[in-house]
């Protein structure tokens, strides 16, 4: 019998195999990654916000115009910093996000911790069960590696709920995350306000009921959320005073100043068809708020409840977002941990029952995603085969063989824009405040592409070629524009398509001088033999 005692699972062993079973997880995660790796356009206006801001231009899309076309402020601070020391922004951001995604999937891992020491193998059990939700479900390991901030989000969002409700002490590491961690979730997304909100909520509360003075309160409350609620205000006047507005220019370019409840309802009906999984975790997440003995996971899944259903009020109300789920994907670590404490907490009296539950809910990770056609959503790989690699191919294209000081619009503002480095004109509104703010446009027809730029528009600010969304046809069959002179692209076999819309001597001699390099229809190119004598404009070297 006393040989047995090797086999049982005492404090530290207990500890390290939970340990060895986050590692496998995350190192899970990183093979579901490198199966499912995508280039995600939006990332890349992000990244020509950072080089702008190190080139000495300030935070702008295209420099002289203050337009807050990002959403992620802190994002950008990251992203300057690998574009600062002449790195790969989008390779460097990579692995940030990767990071962050390992990070929140070993702090789930933390919700099975066994402080006591009661019933150490249902509870691995239990873990090897659930944590496979964190991995499985579609589209999640994919925005990892995007270059988008999603996960980094999402574990900032962790870290809020964990660092003020569930870990005690006041070590200086602690100290340092409770104080920093809401200011850094609300100045990587706005939005993360929510959650800090509920937070504040459930600590008042708490306070409350305990029936602590009102100078207590306060000092407690300060202390908590002090440094986040003076560096946010700080933020927002500095936003208004370099860009005279408080909530971000895609706010506005996405109809967010409307209600687009029809379409947010419809965006949250489509996420729980197609995520089973939630359903089956959330009476496990009412149980951990309701019956759980230990206050500290119980203040946690107060604290998810309230942050998720404000949350979820304000994704209905601006619609929701065209890009697969990353607007749930990014509070989904906080509703996962919290589910994981009720299934503790349902292990500790009938382990069957929460390892059944587990293994439903990570069974229905594997269902296939429902995305909502009616007000246009795509998958990650329709982001990727529409707007990924082949638009950072566009741009390094454009960015060899346009000339310099030409003007160019486009509806995708991302990885074109960004190595073309030219000035260019989103024709959706993300980084232009004028069409953002265009009003009596239809709505609801493509969620996130509400309005449009006008052409009398983009001829007022001087446009000379228009992209739209590119348009590729072979060069030995061009897609010609009926009435219109087109200037194509060549890329191999291949002709990008654009609308000459403000043609001028220079460069019109400029595009017919190139036959190599362009393809130029429904216009006269001067001289008999198609060529100029007056010299073009210098091509940008690069």
């Amino acid at each position: 019998m006393r040989s047995l005692c090797i086999f049982r699972l005492t404090p530290h062993r207990f500890r390290i195999a939970l340990t060895a079973l986050t590692a496998l997880a995350c190192a899970a995660a990183c093979w579901r990654w490198s199966r499912q790796q995508v280039v995600i356009d939006d990332s890349f206006i992000t990244f020509r916000y950072a080089r702008n801001l190190v080139r000495g231009y300030g935070l702008v899309f295209n420099p002289g115009e203050r337009v807050e076309g990002y959403t992620n402020f802190f994002w950008v601070l990251l992203s300057a910093i690998p574009i600062a020391l002449r790195a790969d922004p989008f390779l460097a951001m990579r692995v940030f996000g990767l990071l962050s995604y390992f990070a929140w999937i070993a702090l789930c891992g933390t919700a099975f911790v066994d402080p006591r020491n009661q019933r150490p193998v249902a509870r691995l059990l239990l873990a090897a069960s659930a944590l496979p939700v964190a991995l499985v479900p579609d589209g999640l390991a994919s925005f990892a590696g995007s270059g988008m901030e999603t996960h980094f989000v999402a574990l900032s969002l962790l870290l809020v709920g964990l660092s003020q409700h569930v870990w005690l002490g006041r070590t200086k590491t602690l100290v340092v995350v409770r104080a920093l961690a809401p200011l850094v979730a609300c100045l990587t997304r706005l939005d993360a306000v929510v959650f800090v909100v509920a937070s504040v909520a459930v600590v008042f509360g708490e306070s409350l009921a305990r029936r602590a003075t009102v100078r207590h309160m306060a000092s407690d409350l300060a202390r908590r959320y002090g440094v986040c609620a003076l560096g946010l205000a700080s933020w927002l006047l500095w936003k208004w005073s370099y860009y005279h507005s408080i909530l971000p220019n895609t706010y506005y370019a996405k109809a967010g100043d409307t209600a687009q409840w029809r379409a947010g309802i419809a965006y949250l009906r489509a996420f729980a068809a197609g995520s089973p999984y939630v359903l089956v975790l959330l009476p496990f997440l009412l149980i951990a708020a309701t019956r759980l003995a230990d206050p500290r996971p119980r203040s946690f899944a107060r604290f998810a409840i309230i942050g998720l259903v404000l949350y979820g009020v304000y994704v209905a109300k601006v619609g929701g977002d065209f890009m697969h789920y990353r607007f749930m994907f990014e509070v989904l670590p906080v509703f996962l941990w919290a589910a994981f404490a009720g299934l503790v907490a349902v292990a500790d009296r009938i382990p069957p029952v929460a390892i059944a539950g587990a293994l439903l809910a990570s069974a229905l990770s594997f269902h296939h995603p429902v995305v909502d056609l009616v007000y246009h959503q795509e998958t990650m790989e329709e982001m990727n085969n529409c707007c990924g690699p082949g638009f950072v191919r566009m741009g390094k294209l454009f960015g060899q063989v346009l000339p310099a000081g030409i003007r160019f619009s486009t509806t995708a503002a991302g990885s074109i824009p960004y190595y073309a480095d030219a000035f260019v004109i989103d024709q959706l509104g993300l980084t232009d405040e004028i069409v953002a703010r265009t009003s009596g446009v239809p709505r609801n027809i493509r969620r996130g592409h509400v309005k449009r730029a006008s052409y009398d528009y983009l001829r007022s600010r001087g446009v000379h070629l228009v992209f739209g969304h590119p348009i590729v046809s072979a060069c030995a069959n061009p897609a010609v524009e009926p009435g219109r002179a087109n200037v194509f692209v060549r890329d191999g076999a291949d002709c990008i398509r654009s609308w000459y819309l403000t043609p001028t001597p220079e460069l019109t001699s400029y595009f017919c001088s190139r036959p190599a390099q362009f393809l130029v229809t429904g216009i006269a190119c001067p001289g008999t033999d198609g060529h100029d004598v007056t010299a073009p404009p210098p091509s940008r070297s690069r």
